[in-house]
């Protein structure tokens, strides 16, 4: 299997001449990765996406709701879930049985009650990621994000982890990802199965390469 880079472009993914092999801890040759160069990924970091940004958070919500189902049951990255439980669990040292409880089992049901997480992070409710105001003690308070995107470098011991950039897209925060070479295949099956449920095509960045990025 090949992984490529996904740069606001949908599931279009772009290849590089550079490629990194992914290998299982059995010595097992699974697949390869593009290399991101550098140069793309400041040009996607300076990017901002209007589309995620004009969607309610409605919307929102329901893409993550069809994600679950991709997620769990569908092909988004071209894999069967069995298939794709035994990549991940080969290229990071995981047993099979924690990756199937942490990701099939985990992210499907934490997408369908992802407006519960939102609720319970934001000052004013749901509403507040559409109309960036809220009421506290009656003053008129607004929220509104420091920067054009979120950039996440992730880490591939768990992948439990990718809860985190998956929240700041749930509250329209365009995000820039660099996967951990350990587990390529988790973040691209989340990312592939969110395209495939309706997310704007530039809301999200995949970009594995070297840790220089």
């Amino acid at each position: 299997m090949f992984i490529p880079a996904l740069l606001g472009r949908g599931r279009e993914g772009y290849t590089s001449i550079a490629r990194t092999r992914l290998t299982g801890f059995d010595g097992s040759e699974i697949g390869e990765a593009t290399i991101t160069p550098s140069v793309l990924v400041h040009q996607v970091a300076r990017r901002t996406s209007s589309a995620l940004g004009s969607l309610p958070i409605g919307e929102v919500l329901g893409i993550f709701e069809r994600a679950a189902d991709i997620f769990c049951a569908g092909r988004p990255d071209g894999l069967e879930p069995e298939t794709y439980a035994r990549n991940a669990s080969l290229t990071s040292g995981l047993p099979l049985p924690v990756v199937r409880r942490q990701t099939l089992g985990l992210f499907p049901p934490a997408f369908r009650m992802m407006d519960r997480f939102l609720c319970a992070q934001s000052p004013g409710g749901l509403d507040v990621f559409d109309s960036h105001f809220y009421d506290a003690g009656g003053i008129r308070v607004g929220l509104t994000p420091r920067g054009r995107n979120a950039g996440f470098v992730m880490p591939g011991n768990h992948p439990s982890v990718h809860f985190m950039w998956l929240c700041a897209l749930a509250m329209k925060l365009p995000v820039v990802m660099r996967p951990s070479n350990d587990d390529l295949f988790t973040p691209y099956r989340l990312v592939t199965a969110l395209l495939e449920a309706g997310l704007p095509a530039d809301a999200v960045a995949f970009v594995p390469g070297a840790h220089d990025l």
